[in-house]
């Protein structure tokens, strides 16, 4: 990861912490906290998916199936 997306961790978990400290202050708005912990969480996976690599298979043979495969396939072992 460079340095722009640890900024943008660090500004996430910056901003959950301060909305804590102001939201949590009466015990009562702890549904407004999970809403807006929910509401930030998703801008964080926006953000993500938009800057962030393309998501892709990471390991195994995307092309055959397991049960395709025989009982030789060095993959299997």
């Amino acid at each position: 990861m460079c340095w722009q997306g640890w900024a943008v961790v660090f500004v996430y978990i910056a901003a959950a912490g301060l909305g804590a400290k102001i939201i949590l202050v009466d015990p009562r708005r702890a549904y407004w906290y999970f809403l807006y912990m929910l509401a930030l969480t998703a801008a964080l996976i926006a953000v993500s998916w938009w800057k962030g690599e393309t998501p892709k298979w990471r390991w195994g043979d995307k092309n055959t199936d397991a049960a395709e495969r025989g009982p030789d396939d060095p993959a299997q072992r």
